[in-house]
């Protein structure tokens, strides 16, 4: 498995697993047990990772970026 993703909120870490899950991408949430004791943002930062198989990487980072579009309202679309 490899390194897809930081994240602060395990909350958005989980979205982006059912996100890849549903499109059939073998991933897990690995969580720092530092980041549930003290969830300050400074604290919190870089430990929740999201990792998946190796051989979909490349599908993995189109997905998440096409779901990051369709929340970014566009241009005078607000």
């Amino acid at each position: 498995m490899v390194l897809l993703k930081d994240y602060c909120s395990e909350f958005e870490a989980y979205v982006d697993k059912g996100l890849l899950e549903d499109n059939g991408i073998n991933c897990v949430v690995y969580e720092d047990a530092l980041a549930s004791l003290y969830p300050a943002p400074d604290l919190a930062l870089g430990r929740i990772k999201l990792y998946i198989d190796d051989d979909k990487l490349e599908l993995a980072n189109r997905l998440l970026e096409e779901a990051a579009k369709e929340q970014t309202p566009e241009e005078g679309q607000e």
